[in-house]
């Protein structure tokens, strides 16, 4: 039996640079997916913040910043730093550890720096750049160039909240974005998949 030419062939390389683009797409996407399930939990199980410093730090950081809407502030054991997450309704999470409280100047630094990634809108912006580094996962320089726009981010916010005249001492002594990490043992592995890819929906 003669078979034809075209059926003796092997596929074309066209088709496995396909296949492990779509798989790779596929994984981050999955890493995105567990990122989304994971802020939703964290929104669903936060405690609203109704006592303390921190309402009236609040306040007293929309005006500074010139914002009107007020977001939403819950508290969080599974993180460790303040953080704004969401996209349609972003709301402000607090860690427990800020439960104790912090001097009245430096929780409404703290919370300024959060109202400006609202005020940036990154909260929005940050969705877009992780759908980008999941379509181009294989380009090292997007990899560079988001971690550099994470960190410009950072640099931009803390540059509105020394603007709108908070100290720069007490603002230096606030929790920093670095560390926002789980209160959970290092090895549940999808867990640190989740929050890895809840950088997608959330602004330290």
């Amino acid at each position: 039996v003669e078979f034809s030419q075209a059926e003796q062939s092997p596929l074309p390389r066209s088709f496995w640079i396909v296949g492990i683009y779509l798989f790779g797409l596929l994984s981050m996407m999955i890493r995105v997916a567990f990122g989304y399930r994971w802020s939703r939990k964290i929104r669903r199980n936060g405690k609203a913040v109704l006592e303390g410093t921190w309402p009236e730090a609040l306040t007293h950081a929309l005006a500074s910043m010139k914002l009107r809407s007020k977001p939403a502030m819950i508290w969080s054991k599974n993180i460790s730093s303040p953080v704004v997450t969401g996209i349609l309704r972003p709301m402000i999470v607090l860690p427990l550890s800020l439960m104790s409280g912090l001097p009245k100047e430096q929780a409404i630094a703290v919370l300024s720096h959060e109202l400006a990634h609202l005020r940036r809108f990154d909260h929005l912006i940050v969705v877009g750049q992780r759908l980008l580094e999941a379509l181009f996962f294989f380009h090292p320089a997007v990899w560079f160039l988001s971690r550099r726009l994470d960190q410009e981010r950072e640099k931009a916010c803390d540059d509105l909240v020394i603007q709108a005249g908070h100290d720069r001492a007490d603002y230096a002594e606030a929790p920093s974005e670095s560390q926002v990490i789980t209160n959970q043992p290092s090895a549940n592995v999808l867990r640190r998949i989740a929050m890895e890819g809840t950088r997608a929906f959330y602004s330290g």
